[in-house]
């Protein structure tokens, strides 16, 4: 992730807002979604021992992080981070 804080302050990716505050925000977004996706599918075992299901996620994730490069609005980075928490919290 640190290289996408270089990117982040390299680039201008996003000019209204503080780069701290927004990697801080992102990060923020990943771990929420991550969390929440995880507290919902505890409750419930359909989803386990499923590789079609892992592989989904995986290439939702891969996916999400080469969208990534492509976004220039705050809130598709925002959007695509929270991609990657869905996936990471599967």
């Amino acid at each position: 992730m640190n290289l996408f804080f270089k990117y982040l302050k390299e680039s201008q990716l996003v000019p209204n807002w503080d780069t701290r505050q927004f990697y801080g925000i992102f990060l923020g977004t990943i771990y929420l979604t991550q969390t929440l996706l995880f507290v919902v599918l505890q409750r419930g075992s359909a989803w386990t021992y499923r590789r079609d299901l892992v592989y989904g996620t995986q290439l939702l994730c891969a996916a999400a992080a080469v969208g990534l490069t492509f976004v220039r609005a705050d809130a598709a980075i925002l959007a695509a981070g929270s991609l990657i928490g869905i996936s990471l919290g599967f």
